[in-house]
């Protein structure tokens, strides 16, 4: 992606900023993902969708990223998060 202000024409009209975009990678998992986040924070959902990723984790670092989100997000997070590490 490259942002280009080109200089004014010689014949004195301005030019508009411009935006290219030469490769577009979409990956259907990851707006799937993306969605489902952030309707979970529109509906006031987030903890719920943090539990359902805990349930659903592929490994200990994946499972303890989405217990320290989960809990970040209530007051006393780091006494909350060392409970549940336990």
């Amino acid at each position: 992606m490259t942002f280009e202000n080109p200089k004014p024409s010689q014949t004195g009209e301005p030019s508009r900023p411009e935006v290219r975009i030469s490769q577009v990678t979409t990956e259907m998992d990851f707006i799937s993902n993306s969605n489902q986040l952030e309707n979970a924070l529109v509906n006031n959902q987030f903890v719920d969708f943090c539990s359902y990723k805990i349930a659903n984790s592929r490994s200990d670092v994946e499972e303890t990223v989405w217990n320290f989100l989960k809990v970040s997000k209530g007051q006393r997070s780091y006494f909350r998060f060392h409970l549940c590490r336990s």
